[in-house]
């Protein structure tokens, strides 16, 4: 594949050129024109476990979320390319479509996108099983008290999962989509930074094929509001974050992003600036 020149997006071009480093630098999507290049199958990955209510109203991670993978969806239609999807929740896969191009699966994708809402917290060791959260949820059933409402909308969440999985389901979402997809195309991943073992290994596990591999990562240090005295600490955070990002970046298929508020990013760049303080 020869690389050409970089130019501003325009419908019909294929979403596999888009230069997502170029369109996040510049705030426009960007291509980058190739040869050689043959149509493949995204599927679009999009984590809502709990984790991604770290924020405010309006700008939590999992809001962030949406509008990066709403963007990709978009783009996708716009070409007319390939597009599958899966939701992650905290025990498993919670929505799954297969990869189409006809209107409809691009309309429920984006559905899907800005249906999800953040899953509780996965089972811990020694909590109930699925049948004995369903049968506490009849129990549950018409209790009107603030504590039967809030207890039995935890219990059934259990049973909202497509698939569940009993190791991290980030990564056994990415590992059982290597065993029933073709081994190339594009793998994005949409997700936080919370437990970047997990995340290496989801990478790790992707790259195993001949896909091409997108990382939008939130940063959990950008979503978390610092208090003013704890700015340095909060910069050394970021510092290991990019520092992460870019470790992941080193295998020549993978690329990833930062995506985060962007006043957060420029206060706290900022305030290292002033306290003239080099890296």
């Amino acid at each position: 594949m020869t690389t050409r020149e970089l130019r501003e997006y325009v419908p019909g071009d294929d979403v596999q050129q888009i230069d997502w480093n170029a369109t996040a630098r510049l705030g426009e999507t960007y291509v980058r024109e190739t040869e050689g290049e043959t149509d493949r199958q995204t599927l679009l990955i999009v984590d809502h476990r709990h984790r991604m209510t770290a924020g405010v109203d309006g700008g939590t991670m999992l809001e962030y979320a949406r509008e990066v993978a709403g963007g990709i969806a978009q783009t996708a239609a716009d070409n007319g390319d390939p597009l599958a999807f899966s939701a992650v929740g905290s025990e498993g896969i919670t929505t799954q479509i297969t990869a189409g191009t006809t209107p409809q699966t691009y309309t429920n994708i984006k559905s899907a996108l800005y249906d999800l809402q953040p899953t509780a917290e996965a089972s811990t060791q020694g909590s109930r099983s699925a049948p004995q959260a369903r049968q506490l949820a009849d129990r549950l059933r018409g209790d009107t008290s603030p504590f039967g409402t809030a207890l039995s909308a935890y219990v059934e969440d259990q049973t909202q999962y497509v698939q569940r999985f009993q190791t991290d389901p980030l990564v056994s979402t990415v590992r059982q989509a290597q065993s029933t997809r073709g081994s190339d195309g594009i793998i994005v991943l949409v997700t936080s930074d919370r437990d970047r073992a997990k995340l290496r290994e989801a990478v790790k596990t992707a790259v195993q094929g001949d896909s091409q591999i997108l990382v939008f990562l939130m940063p959990h240090c950008l979503f978390e509001p610092p208090a003013l005295s704890k700015l340095d600490e909060l910069y050394d955070h970021y510092r290991a974050f990019e520092e992460f990002r870019r470790e992941l970046e080193r295998h020549p298929r993978v690329s990833a992003f930062e995506v985060a508020p962007e006043s957060r990013i420029q206060r706290v760049l900022a305030h290292r600036q002033a306290t003239g303080v080099t890296q």
